[in-house]
């Protein structure tokens, strides 16, 4: 009896020796993200058909997410989240100076983030994180996708019937930096360079929108 009581007084001493001098794998965290997204650019040359009519001009968002350290050198984070793409519309699809109108999309997000850490400090942690992603529109402010029939912004029947509720994919790059987490409560930002989603097209060619920006990012 005396040696069991022993073992687990041991083991406890040993846990709380373990639980004081190392970080927990787990964390969970709230990120705030923003910037710039690709621009239809207003061409002269008649000939040339534009992708696509939304003129964007930005983007907007948040993620809920998880990450798991699997050593100091390499973590994953699966994410979900909601967010928004700003653009224009143009009143005259031939006047390229007729982009007057601004509108918005609700869209969201599943994403499988793969991470490694390639430098630490006693401060700051350093990070590369790729994360391909599945996701969703909701919602778009100039109605481009109908269900039926299939039309856009002048009547031109060109545009492919789709789903305004449609899925879609890609795949982020971010750069960041975390603080060595010391507490509960850990900070950190990341520039981030995405190919996701696609807007509305008027032909078969693939598009897919790049966007550019800095994410602002807390866990615990």
């Amino acid at each position: 009896m005396k040696k069991l009581f022993s073992v687990v007084i041991i083991l406890l001493i040993s846990f709380n020796c373990f639980a004081d001098n190392s970080q927990s794998p787990h964390r969970f965290g709230l990120s705030i993200e923003g910037g710039y997204s690709d621009s239809t650019k207003d061409s002269n040359d008649t000939s040339k058909v534009k992708p696509y009519p939304e003129n964007l001009k930005g983007n907007f968002g948040g993620t809920f997410f998880y990450q798991y350290d699997i050593n100091d050198t390499f973590a994953i984070r699966p994410e979900i989240g909601l967010y928004s793409y700003f653009f224009r519309m143009p009143i005259d699809v031939n006047d390229p100076f007729s982009y007057r109108v601004n509108y918005a999309t609700l869209n969201g997000r599943f994403g499988l983030g793969f991470g490694a850490y390639f430098y630490k400090n006693s401060a700051l942690a350093f990070n590369f994180m790729l994360t391909p992603m599945i996701s969703m529109r909701f919602y778009d402010s100039a109605d481009l996708y109908k269900s039926s029939p299939p039309s856009d912004y002048s009547g031109n029947t060109n545009i492919k019937s789709g789903k305004r509720y449609y899925l879609s994919g890609g795949i982020s790059f971010s750069i960041g930096l975390e603080t060595i987490k010391k507490g509960k409560i850990g900070f950190g930002g990341a520039f981030f360079f995405r190919f996701v989603d696609k807007p509305t097209v008027l032909n078969d060619e693939i598009v897919i929108i790049p966007s550019l920006g800095l994410s602002l990012l807390i866990y615990f």
